[in-house]
């Protein structure tokens, strides 16, 4: 066979499989699934108590979510979306790890989460760096820029099943629920279900 026969044979075999790519399209899960039971960290609860982030399950669903109040970055912006997924999720909870423990304030959580208050928790680590110890534990990809003080994070959230363990992360949560919010809520309810088996 000649150069020219081979090319056409690769192209034609192109142009076949790309129909193929466009009518069934790669949809990855948003969630990389983990198998670990999570560990013992020591917070400090909204009143300043010595508290286990196991302390606060009780029994639910639990999102984790790890930023601070003054990001600059996607922490409103995930805040928002979380409040969201609490408005339809009734049987998940919130627990928001701050990684400016000094400057978070407890009620400017209850602020932010006033419709569903009882189920955003606010935790804090003893300090800065010990909250930062406990993400990186977890998971979450940080840094803390010395220039300008802010604390470069990761977009994640992690989920807890009632069990204490770690269901999965979610590395770019604001990016896979802003593809698809409805969608992003159904792959909820399918893992739930699943916890419910």
């Amino acid at each position: 066979m000649s150069a020219s026969n081979y090319k056409r044979i690769i192209i034609g075999g192109l142009l076949s499989v790309l129909p193929l790519v466009y009518f069934f399209p790669f949809d990855p899960s948003p969630m990389i699934e983990i198998d670990r039971k999570l560990p013992r960290y020591e917070m400090l609860d909204e009143e300043g108590k010595k508290a286990y982030i196991q302390d606060f399950l009780n029994g639910k669903q639990t999102l984790i979510y790890f930023g601070y109040l003054n990001c600059k970055t996607f922490c409103l912006g995930s805040i928002a979306k979380l409040k969201e997924i609490l408005e339809i999720k009734r049987n998940f909870q919130l627990i928001f790890i701050s990684l400016d423990p000094e400057n978070d304030k407890p009620s400017r959580l209850k602020t932010l989460f006033e419709k569903s208050e009882s189920r955003a928790i606010l935790l804090r680590g003893s300090s800065q760096t010990y909250s930062l110890v406990v993400a990186l534990d977890l998971g979450m990809k940080l840094s803390k820029n010395i220039d300008s003080e802010e604390i470069e994070h990761q977009d994640s959230l992690i989920w807890v099943s009632p069990d204490n363990s770690i269901k999965g992360i979610f590395p770019e949560f604001q990016n896979s629920y802003n593809k698809n919010p409805k969608k992003f809520i159904e792959f909820l309810n399918k893992m739930d279900e699943g916890d419910e088996q």
